[in-house]
């Protein structure tokens, strides 16, 4: 019967470690997949929303999401207030 219980335990935290593995691997692919949009919007709030939505509709084929990650590198930054 302990044996039972050890085994039980071992199972839980063996899914528990899969899906927490599960989440930071989504959690990471969301991050290089959104990338432009984050370099766009830290340069130029202004105009990153272009920037997002061709990322979101084009982002998953490469040639466009390179092509998003230059135009996002090649925009203008505003320069920051000194206030």
């Amino acid at each position: 019967m302990r044996i039972y219980r050890v085994a039980l335990i071992l199972m839980a935290a063996t899914i528990i470690y899969f899906f927490r593995l599960l989440f930071l691997g989504i959690a990471a692919i969301l991050y290089i997949y959104f990338l432009p949009s984050l370099i766009a919007e830290k340069r130029n709030p202004l105009k990153a929303h272009s920037i997002f939505v061709f990322n979101l509709l084009t982002g998953w084929l490469i040639i466009p999401w390179i092509i998003a990650l230059v135009l996002a590198y090649r925009m203008d930054s505003v320069p920051q207030s000194t206030a």
